[in-house]
């Protein structure tokens, strides 16, 4: 069964009207009993050959009008009969037909059926459809569940229930909801099933990895959550088998923590799907335990949601098609993924495998020559990934005229198809775009076949594009990989054009190119585009990895673009500090990684933020074009998103942006501090806490890394903002729980740490003009701060030097409180701050030693006069 696009239009030129649907089925009609094709079309069924080339017999193709019944077989599940009227002369009024997914093609004969009725009567008619013994019962072995479980059914698949889990009811039904809960405990499951979906659909829709179906679930599950943590997201096995499935899955774990919930997320993807491997179908089950239970319950139900998640099956496993998936083969219809996946499971091939020798051994020869690689590459096929080749690899005529070879292959699309003793020519002289499609597709099959498919790791493109400098004479080479790069525009009227990269991408325009992604990376990995752009060019090469951005290249290879931008060595205005030599790079890539933060999806826009972390770092133009180009808005967007990457990255983004008051203005108006208002009081105590803090949280689970770098990032903004008076008043005002917050990371948190460095940089900002602060501050956070970290023999031995920096400048400003002078005596902080001042000079410079002393000074002056008021002095 199937709704291959391709497949559909070669049977719609057979029956001359649009299809919906086709599966391959056996029938028994009247005398005959055969296997054809049943395609459902828009306004008829039709029975054809397997071929495809005709009907199977004149009256095979008959209206839904024509059907007065349908029986489904209440003893198996193969099994349904079609009931014909008597408007014509039929070998018999009545169908037999055994479907392997008689369930999907049932649902696609009663869609069409009731459509095409109330089109001719014009008024909504119920489908004919019944059940009744039509054959006799078959005795067939099943798995049993395990003990305590029921296999449950749900839109074509089933798994293991707990007994415990009842099916629950929904607004529209009553059952096969995908609804179950476990009323003694609360504990509640939902199951989603997602439409099938071409590979090249997935593509379309940002979705060729379950990695990003999961970004999109925990976004969804947490958009209306203050408070969470993930406790777990990561790809997982699927263990079970248990209906000999022929297609691979994959799975993923997602575990997120609310303030009442936790959320258990297990994502499944069952990929080459059955019968022409071309699509692949997600399904989810999410289990809600509520927060009380959690303790409780928390391993049985991670392994419970496991075990579910293993026992999902198919509740039908067709075969697959093979003389069709030989024919997308043939017409190169699958990706590389496909084309590895179905050679190594199915055993199938493209016919075009000798061609693809062909090149591959033509760009293996020049290496031979130039000693690069063994002749026996060549002449032996034990190198062969694929033993299948090996009857193929001998006696091969190698390529002398590139341009001229392309141009044949492209001018006969499928040339001549070996098909036994005859020949059969496949197609003649196409139309210009047809035959530019045609060989985009070759293209991308000599680079599957390049890229190791045939010898593995004895030769690859990372192989091929390093050896290119060591060749006398790489023209050859060259255009074998421009042809495998296929850049082009995306009219496909156009014909392909052998042009260097450089070239196409150095006057824009790069978002009208297509190209192969895989050879794409292979050439910036290999640094062959970085060559093509000469020394002293920086600026051109980072140019043109801008431009690739704005192309519709796959997330994987943006996001590798977005590491080389990550790890570029960054320099000032004044290019100092032995950085890059063309200071055009600096800002070259600004555009393209912003508009990814844009429009880039969550994934791609946390890589983005990244790499404009780097590359803003003491940089004043790069910052310039980021303000000027709406980051604050954008900024502001991420924050919303509930992605702990992304924001963390942002806030790393937005605290090397609001050094510069005019910048804090624009951040401002975009509506960011009431957005870092709420991060802060909702994460404040995902810390780690330090061995002697009290804390009521009562799980280990609280404390997350990246939470603690976000509050670090946070306290670092809320530091700077207070700078201008107007945003710490506004702070102060309009956000009081900013200073509880951050005192309670002081008091709780493991001392010398960053988080705890930008922590007491806020609180002295935050303490500047206002008494009361300080006072607050001061009865707060002295005593830990001093006591606890300070003192702490540890804590000075792994501190870094801005800990002690913002630790100090925060003690000068509570100094000028009196009464902190008097706490601070108290608990013997001069003592505490003279033993400081043996520390080496590189933990404490001289300049901090002095400040500490004039604090030493200040409490004891303090002190004394106090002490003078009371002797009444």
């Amino acid at each position: 069964m199937s709704t291959d696009r391709q497949i559909l239009t070669a049977i719609a030129s057979t029956t001359r009207q649009k299809m919906r649907f086709f599966e391959i089925v056996q029938i028994i009609w009247g005398p005959d009993k055969k296997k054809c094709v049943l395609a459902v079309g828009q306004h008829s069924i039709s029975l054809l050959r397997q071929d495809l080339t005709d009907l199977v017999n004149p009256l095979s193709k008959f209206e839904y009008s024509c059907i007065v019944k349908v029986v489904k077989d209440k003893d198996s599940d193969e099994h349904f009969l079609l009931a014909l009227d008597d408007s014509q002369s039929w070998k018999s009024d009545r169908i037999l037909v055994k479907s392997e997914n008689r369930e999907l093609l049932l649902q696609h004969v009663q869609s069409c059926w009731q459509t095409h009725m109330m089109y001719k009567v014009s008024r909504t008619m119920m489908f004919p459809l019944s059940n009744f013994a039509l054959t006799k019962p078959l005795s067939v072995p099943h798995v049993a569940p395990f003990f305590g479980y029921t296999w449950e059914k749900y839109r074509g698949y089933k798994f293991m229930r707990s007994d415990t889990f009842t099916s629950q009811p929904n607004m529209i039904q009553t059952r096969d909801t995908g609804e179950y809960a476990d009323k003694k405990t609360g504990i509640a499951l939902k199951v989603q099933v997602h439409d099938v979906m071409t590979f090249d659909q997935l593509r379309a829709a940002k979705r060729e990895h379950i990695r990003w179906v999961a970004v999109e679930y925990k976004a969804k599950l947490v958009q209306d959550e203050h408070q969470f943590y993930v406790l777990r997201s990561g790809q997982r096995p699927k263990r079970m088998n248990l209906c000999g499935d022929g297609a691979a899955w994959v799975a993923w774990e997602l575990i997120v923590r609310t303030r009442d919930y936790t959320i258990i997320c297990q994502l499944l993807r069952r990929e080459f799907i059955p019968p022409l491997c071309d699509c692949a179908q997600d399904i989810s089950l999410i289990f809600k335990c509520p927060a009380e239970q959690w303790s409780q319950y928390e391993i049985q139900l991670m392994l419970e949601a496991q075990l579910v998640a293993d026992s999902v099956c198919p509740t039908s496993t067709p075969g697959v098609y093979r003389e069709l998936v030989q024919a997308k083969l043939d017409a190169l219809r699958f990706d590389e993924d496909g084309i590895e996946w179905i050679g190594n499971y199915q055993r199938l091939f493209s016919t075009w495998k000798v061609q693809a020798i062909q090149f591959v051994q033509s760009i293996v020869q020049i290496y031979v020559k130039q000693k690069l690689l063994p002749a026996e590459l060549l002449s032996t096929s034990h190198f062969l990934a694929q033993q299948t080749l090996h009857n193929d690899w001998s006696d091969v005529t190698l390529i002398d005229d590139w341009p001229a070879w392309f141009e044949s292959l492209k001018r006969y699309s499928a040339d001549f198809v070996d098909t036994g003793d005859d020949k059969i020519e496949f197609s003649a002289l196409l139309s210009e775009r047809v035959g530019n499609r045609w060989l985009t597709r070759l293209a991308r099959y000599f680079a599957w076949a390049v890229d190791g498919g045939f010898l593995g790791a004895h030769f690859n493109l990372e192989f091929m594009i390093e050896g290119m400098p060591q060749l006398e004479d790489d023209r050859g080479v060259q255009t074998a990989l421009m042809f495998m790069l296929h850049m082009r525009d995306q009219d496909m009227t156009l014909s392909w054009m052998e042009e260097k990269i450089n070239e196409r991408l150095k006057d824009g325009g790069a978002d009208n190119y297509m190209f192969n992604d895989r050879v794409m990376q292979w050439i910036i990995h290999g640094e062959y585009l970085r060559k093509l752009h000469g020394r002293h060019k920086e600026g051109e090469y980072f140019k043109s990895l801008a431009q690739i951005l704005k192309t519709n290249a796959g997330t994987n290879l943006k996001a590798y673009i977005c590491r080389i931008f990550m790890e570029m060595r960054v320099v000032g205005p004044g290019g100092g500090g032995g950085g890059r030599a063309d200071e055009d790079a600096n800002v070259a890539g600004v555009p393209a990684l912003l508009h990814l933060i844009q429009s880039g999806g969550v994934y791609l826009a946390t890589f983005a933020s990244a790499a404009l972390v780097n590359l803003s770092h003491d940089n004043e133009m790069v910052k310039m074009m980021l303000m000027s180009q709406g980051l604050a808005q954008a900024a502001a967007k991420n924050i919303k998103s509930k992605d702990d990457d992304l924001i963390c990255y942002t806030l790393t983004l937005m605290v090397n942006l609001t050094k510069e008051a005019h910048h804090r203005y624009i951040m401002a108006n975009a509506g960011v501090l009431p957005l870092l208002y709420d991060l802060l009081t909702s994460c404040y105590h995902q810390i780690r806490h330090a061995a002697n803090a009290p804390s009521n949280l009562g799980s280990v689970m609280s404390y997350s890394a990246v939470k603690e770098k976000i509050l670090a990032n946070i306290s670092s903004l809320v530091g700077h903002f207070c700078k201008d008076e107007e945003y710490r008043d506004q702070i102060c005002d309009k956000f009081p729980h900013t200073i509880k917050c951050l005192c309670y990371m002081a008091t709780h948190g493991v001392g010398g740490t960053p988080l705890m460095s930008k922590v007491m940089y806020a609180l002295k900002q935050l303490c500047a003009s206002r008494a009361e602060h300080k006072m607050y501050v001061g009865a707060t956070v002295l005593k830990p701060l001093l006591q606890d970290q300070l003192k702490n023999y540890e804590v000075l031995q792994k501190a870094k030097p801005e800990f002690f920096l913002h630790s100090i400048l925060l003690l000068q400003m509570l100094v000028s409180f009196k009464d902190n002078c008097i706490r601070m005596d108290d608990i013997e902080g001069t003592t505490i701050m003279m033993n400081m001042l043996n520390l080496p000079t590189e933990r404490l410079n001289e300049q901090l030693k002095g400040i500490l002393r004039s604090l030493v000074d200040r409490v004891r002056d303090v002190i004394n006069r106090e002490h003078d008021i009371a002797a009444g002095v």
